[in-house]
């Protein structure tokens, strides 16, 4: 066990919440039962104060990312991007925007109005008018400078004006970083959704709140699992 890692989550979250968080993941891993909070974030919410900076970075542009700003970030190993991943993104219709220093990415986001790679043969769909917010990167030098809230600020407005007014977002249980900064831009949680792999098959599940979005996990080519109750309206 990384006690270091320990002290720190404690630290964050009590110690209650950073045990549970490594027994969670354990089990994961152990039982191929995975489970995540489903959170819904209204475009355009205050973030909490004092926990991430809003205002212009200084030395920092953010822009919708093109095509050849995109591949041009394949040209650089710390960014891990993909001209084999970049392809069909852009084909899906999905949108990235990034954080430049000079000439130089330095972080990018990726959102999607229809649906997305999730995890391995994993995929989401999304329910309109939801859009799905996925592969957010920052360099590893640029890290803890509010990059990612200053690309988050921009994308929304874009996503506002088409018509996208609130995202969907899953985070591991176990993650309790991810927790924290979810609360801080203001998502709050509307269920849960997960997936159990099992006898070669990955069955997935999810709980009404989830289900209200009208966004579902479900893996091409493999037919989905009937619901196991009609879903509430979601108002958003």
């Amino acid at each position: 066990m990384d006690f270091q890692s320990l002290f720190t989550d404690a630290s964050r979250a009590g110690w209650i919440s950073a045990l549970l968080a490594r027994m969670t993941a354990r089990l994961e891993k152990a039982l191929g039962l995975w489970i995540y909070r489903v959170n819904i974030r209204q475009l355009g919410a205050p973030a909490k104060p004092g926990r991430h900076p809003d205002r212009p970075l200084e030395g920092i542009t953010v822009r919708l990312l093109t095509e050849a700003d995109l591949f041009e970030g394949t040209k650089d190993d710390d960014m891990e991007l993909e001209p084999a991943f970049i392809r069909p993104a852009l084909a899906r219709g999905d949108l990235s925007w990034g954080a430049f220093e000079g000439d130089r990415l330095v972080g990018y986001t990726w959102r999607s109005p229809a649906m997305a790679p999730f995890r391995g043969d994993l995929w989401i769909r999304i329910g309109y008018p939801l859009h799905y917010v996925y592969k957010s990167y920052t360099r590893t030098t640029h890290r803890g400078k509010g990059i990612h809230i200053a690309i988050t600020r921009v994308a929304d407005q874009h996503m506002l004006e088409m018509g996208r007014p609130a995202e969907v977002g899953f985070i591991d249980i176990s993650n309790i970083q991810s927790l924290s900064a979810a609360r801080s831009l203001g998502r709050h949680k509307v269920g849960w959704a997960g997936y159990l792999r099992i006898f070669g098959r990955c069955l997935t599940y999810r709980t009404p709140g989830m289900a209200a979005t009208q966004t579902e996990f479900f893996v091409p080519g493999q037919a989905p699992v009937p619901a196991a109750a009609p879903a509430p309206e979601l108002a958003i």
